[in-house]
């Protein structure tokens, strides 16, 4: 969800689908909301020599993985989205499992694998963060939400749970008044 931005790292879903098909899981797809425009400051941080690279999806077909990604361009309401969705994946380069998209994934019951460390979600319990941007990692986590779907709804129990509790807008208006007050 969001524009796209070499630092999102949404490329790496193409390592990651690379990797799912090798070990024969052929019955996923990765639905893209968002611009999907890459600047030619991305491109060159890509490292393609392809000069007809304009878009995401432009990286997708020369890796030829079309039918694992659904392009949904820029939405104005992302719940129905959310609501269609099993696991959401946030592959950071800057290791920063935090923002808006996760707390909203979480809010919906989607279970999340981003990257990083952060203490502001519920680590283990609503999702899962890897130490680095290794596909491998992330594939072992998507395939193990795969395999366990009892996991998978308990995990988004789990971070609709802590979102509630802890985001609460009476819950966190109290918490910022007192570190205001301190």
């Amino acid at each position: 969800i969001g524009y796209f931005n070499f630092n999102k790292g949404q490329n790496l879903l193409i390592n990651i689908a690379k990797e799912l098909i090798k070990i024969n899981i052929n019955n996923f797809l990765f639905i893209i909301a968002g611009r999907t425009n890459i600047s030619s400051l991305d491109i060159k941080k890509l490292n393609y020599k392809n000069n007809q690279i304009r878009t995401f999806e432009d990286l997708v077909s020369i890796n030829q993985l079309s039918k694992y990604f659904y392009f949904l361009g820029h939405l104005d309401n992302i719940t129905p989205l959310y609501n269609i969705t099993d696991i959401y994946i946030k592959p950071s380069r800057e290791k920063m499992p935090w923002g808006r998209d996760l707390l909203e994934a979480m809010s919906h019951g989607v279970p999340y694998i981003s990257v990083g460390k952060s203490t502001n979600i519920d680590v283990n319990n609503s999702g899962f963060l890897v130490n680095d941007l290794s596909s491998k990692e992330i594939v072992d986590k998507i395939i193990m939400l795969i395999k366990n779907r009892n996991l998978r709804i308990q995990s988004g129990l789990s971070g609709k749970k802590y979102i509630k509790s802890n985001y609460n807008p009476k819950v966190y208006s109290l918490k910022l008044k007192e570190i205001w007050l301190n």
